[in-house]
């Protein structure tokens, strides 16, 4: 007889997805899981008095210059634009639009302190966790943590549970590391999009793969990135399925070796060029 998997996932903020909603409350009903704990991140960085605009956007030309302020408000832009010409015409996004709290679940919280490098950026994107943090997670006894942080974690924290931390990367990383996910597909005409589960390491989106899965990709970007997310909650399910059934996590993939860069956020020409080439692919129809 198969025994229940113990998991914890861990979180930045109170405020999740409808994608990790969906997965905590899939696991809840499930009889092949129990989720023991919500571990939140503290972030020490995060500002406790909220910007006004103003000083959002002098924060922002100090830290990027002009250029990379113009990125900002592209990005901003694009994701506005999208996700309003979605919600408007296609109801069965609705959902994605929606933030839910974790707290609606009976589960126990436990804070923990890490620590955000690089040290000399202004944004770190890097966490990294005490003894006393590490301690507390080991005597949880926990098979299992699911990564729902936005941060890179890195250091003892990745091994201790059971079977590690096991994360979603929103892309095909032998093609696409970094991101955002699924703006890069559309950009360079890729055929297929993709994604990867795996358990982390040290290396960025370049964990032990378990699962990957591609699909055709969306000519719009929000909704590409919105099918790798939900894709990417069956692979979950699938890779969960697995664990309980066989008590074990699938095979790793062979490493490959990886030649390209890093994506990063697009620069507001790459934007332009985008919304031009989508608008006269619409025109045409």
């Amino acid at each position: 007889m198969q025994k229940k998997i113990n998991i914890s996932f861990i979180l930045d903020t109170n405020n999740i997805n409808w994608y990790l909603f969906d997965l905590i409350k899939w696991c809840i009903d499930s009889k092949n899981y129990n989720v023991c704990y919500i571990l939140k991140n503290k972030n020490p960085d995060l500002d406790t008095k909220k910007k006004n605009f103003l000083e959002k956007i002098l924060f922002h030309f100090k830290s990027k210059g002009f250029f990379g302020l113009l990125d900002i408000f592209f990005w901003k832009y694009l994701n506005k634009i999208e996700g309003n010409f979605i919600y408007k015409n296609m109801p069965r996004y609705h959902k994605h639009f929606q933030n839910y709290k974790f707290q609606n679940f009976d589960i126990e919280m436990i804070e923990l302190n890490p620590e955000t490098f690089p040290k000399q950026k202004k944004k770190r994107y890097i966490f990294k966790y005490s003894q006393e943090d590490i301690l507390k997670i080991k005597q949880l006894n926990q098979d299992l943590i699911i990564n729902g942080s936005e941060k890179i974690l890195k250091g003892e924290i990745l091994n201790s549970t059971k079977l590690g931390i096991v994360s979603i990367h929103h892309g095909d990383n032998r093609k696409y590391r970094g991101g955002p996910g699924g703006f890069w597909e559309v950009y360079n005409l890729e055929p297929y999009s993709g994604y990867i589960i795996q358990v982390l390491n040290e290396k960025l989106d370049a964990g032990n793969i378990i699962y990957r899965s591609n699909f055709e990709t969306k000519k719009i970007f929000l909704i590409n990135q919105m099918e790798i997310a939900e894709n990417g909650n069956i692979g979950y399910k699938k890779v969960l399925n697995y664990l309980f059934e066989n008590q074990r996590l699938p095979e790793y993939e062979v490493e490959i070796q990886y030649s390209d860069k890093i994506h990063k956020s697009p620069r507001f020409w790459n934007i332009i060029k985008y919304l031009f080439r989508l608008l006269r692919s619409m025109s045409h129809k």
